[in-house]
């Protein structure tokens, strides 16, 4: 979200190449507030596959109301790329945009998941699900140069041990520290939790949490894919697919206790009208609160056609002292047109209002943009 309210998202699918055989490789939208309650959707950019397919990831938005953003696929060498998008010098004009890294695979990463962040500096960091040498992934920076280019380096390239699969965003703290989660990997094989220290000669990783395997039985949570989010004394709030007392998932908290990190599992998922499988990031609510999506659950109505997974919820963590509870927040319902299966976190406004989207359902069966109401 801008600061005049608008809000800017990426479509999967769809644009303005897409016809009756080919679905089309992604957009970048805009849907800015009308003034009399609703909202006009404006296309800024459809992917054309050398310039990137599928753009699954957010965005960040400049100082200058300049856009960044990652594609899966597509670019040079079809293995993604990092494009910026600039506005129109004068208003409604089109937009620009510009391919500033296309992934090569091998040493380099390749199809990055996640989006990307930005340091007070410009730099962008991110990380790819793939290449690096073992294609367990990378996490690697784009430091600008000169009026338009770019120069990428890779920070660190992974490996099983030292996990699989980084198909998250990244969060800095205030001393430039990286922290990420690899979705496998790690001693225990249920992913890792890492974080990436600048040094006078580069960048040092180390693990601050080993997460279990799935069919450990321990209760830990397991396999996270999404990034995490940090408060203002550090700590580290986070979501995985599994695990958890049932199985179903789980949200975690990482702390320093007496200099070592500790990870408390706040909430395990249940099923049913708890919701399961939470798939999105976090976001920081008022009163200390938290706010997710799981994509499956709810117990509203049946989707995909099974009584197995239903429709997808918003949930809410609320915190009194030290302990955590968790309240449904809204259950979808694919009968409806607000849409079902929420695949990506929400976006919370100062004053409340809660911002999501959902991966299918709605006046066409192809997803939905919400605004909730406090």
């Amino acid at each position: 979200m801008d600061s005049l309210s608008n809000l800017y998202g990426t479509t999967q699918l769809g644009g303005a190449n897409s016809n009756g055989t080919q679905q089309g490789n992604g957009t970048v939208f805009e849907l800015t507030p009308n003034g009399s309650g609703g909202w006009t959707e404006t296309i800024l950019h459809s992917f054309n596959g050398t310039d990137g397919t599928w753009p699954i990831s957010g965005l960040i938005l400049d100082a200058n109301g300049n856009l960044y953003g990652t594609t899966l696929g597509g670019g040079a060498h079809k293995l993604g790329t990092v494009y910026k998008l600039t506005p129109p010098s004068s208003s409604g004009g089109p937009w620009t945009e510009k391919v500033i890294y296309s992934f090569a695979g091998g040493n380099d990463g390749e199809s990055p998941y996640a989006g990307v962040i930005a340091d007070a500096k410009g730099n962008l960091y991110g990380t790819t699900s793939g290449g690096g040498g073992t294609n367990s992934g990378t996490v690697f920076k784009l430091a600008p140069r000169g009026p338009d280019g770019w120069t990428e380096s890779v920070l660190f390239r992974f490996s099983f041990l030292s996990g699989e699969g980084p198909y998250c965003s990244l969060v800095m703290d205030k001393d430039g520290r990286l922290y990420g989660t690899t979705f496998r990997g790690g001693n225990q094989d249920g992913g890792t939790v890492f974080v990436l220290s600048p040094t006078a000669g580069g960048w040092n990783l180390n693990f601050i949490h080993h997460f279990a395997n799935l069919f450990g039985g321990t209760g830990d949570a397991s396999e996270p894919i999404a990034g995490m989010i940090i408060d203002s004394l550090g700590n580290l709030y986070g979501t995985t697919l599994a695990g958890g007392a049932f199985g179903g998932g789980a949200v975690f908290e990482l702390g320093r206790s007496h200099g070592r990190w500790q990870e408390h599992v706040i909430h395990s998922f249940a099923g049913g009208s708890d919701g399961y499988i939470p798939y999105g990031i976090l976001a920081f609510g008022q009163s200390n609160s938290l706010f997710g999506t799981t994509e499956y659950g709810g117990g509203l109505g049946q989707c995909f056609y099974t009584t197995l997974a239903y429709c997808g919820t918003i949930f809410k963590m609320t915190r009194t002292g030290s302990i955590w509870s968790e309240s449904t927040y809204l259950s979808f319902d694919s009968s409806g047109t607000l849409g079902f299966t929420p695949v990506t976190g929400v976006l919370v406004n100062p004053d409340g209002t809660l911002y999501a989207t959902t991966g299918y359902g709605g006046t066409n069966d192809v997803g939905t943009v919400l605004a909730i109401a406090p």
